[in-house]
């Protein structure tokens, strides 16, 4: 949907019903869901957070779409603290990454020598404050995929922090991507 089309973010009741023009549904949390573009057995929802339009893919990956558009609704529904959460697992896992490397650059002189900038080490929470959430992913009953703009802490690559059980991110891991 367009991003005037965009659902807010805010609890309610699962409820499926297809709507007209084949597998289109309205979803009272997801709002409108259309087939992906990309996928012939998944779905597309756009959500509002923050004052951005977030993407919600959404694959049933064999499971019945029902229990898979469940497990997205409790996504979008605490979104809040899952972009929270997320953000801990990125900088536990990436922050020294950034601080070992990606926050060093050669700059081309004029003469066209180089000069090496050294950016200061960045803190976990000046890290997890640079990310800008961007997409969430939902593969069957117990994968999600949590996408952050990178706020140029690694020259525009992505930040994907994956989890395979769920809601709960206490085995989530963050990797670069781009």
């Amino acid at each position: 949907p367009a991003p005037s089309q965009a659902r807010a973010v805010g609890p309610a009741e699962l409820t499926v019903r297809p709507a007209s023009g084949g597998r289109l549904m309205q979803h009272p949390v997801l709002g409108e869901i259309s087939p992906a573009k990309h996928n012939a057995e998944a779905f597309e929802a756009e959500v509002r957070y923050r004052g951005n339009a977030i993407p919600i893919g959404i694959d049933p990956d064999g499971e019945e779409i029902e229990a898979v558009l469940a497990l997205a609704s409790k996504v979008v529904a605490s979104l809040e603290e899952i972009d929270e959460n997320s953000r801990i697992v990125a900088a536990r896992d990436l922050l020294a990454t950034h601080n070992n490397g990606w926050n060093e650059y050669d700059e081309v002189m004029e003469d066209g020598s180089t000069r090496t900038i050294h950016n200061p080490e960045l803190t976990e929470d000046e890290f997890r404050d640079r990310l800008t959430l961007s997409a969430v992913n939902v593969l069957g009953v117990s994968n999600i995929d949590i996408w952050f703009e990178d706020g140029g802490l690694f020259w525009g690559h992505g930040v994907c922090v994956s989890s395979f059980d769920g809601l709960d991110l206490t085995g989530a891991r963050a990797e670069l991507y781009g």
